[in-house]
């Protein structure tokens, strides 16, 4: 049976500071819901208790306004315009 993210990063007793960046939780929320199509409920689970291990703190209010707030997708373009040149027609 494979490991989930929690158990692999408690195996290793040694999270290391950029596992606190909330950068990388908002892009794995990302990926996971926009990307690989997991109903929120499971974006949650597979989130919400590594992080903690981490020693972050995500709760289901902070990932839901993440990706149904449009904050994420509305960083993502953020970003886009910045490092690709501009916005696109």
């Amino acid at each position: 049976m494979m490991e989930s993210l929690g158990e692999r990063i408690e195996a290793c007793n040694c999270p290391s500071d950029s596992l606190k960046d909330p950068s990388l939780w908002k892009r794995l929320a990302f990926e996971y819901y926009h990307v690989d199509g997991l109903e929120f409920k499971e974006v949650c689970l597979r989130l919400i208790k590594p992080s903690e291990v981490c020693g972050i703190r995500l709760t289901e209010a902070m990932l839901h306004g993440w990706l149904f707030g449009g904050r994420l997708l509305k960083q993502l373009i953020k970003f886009m315009e910045k490092h690709d040149g501009g916005p696109r027609p």
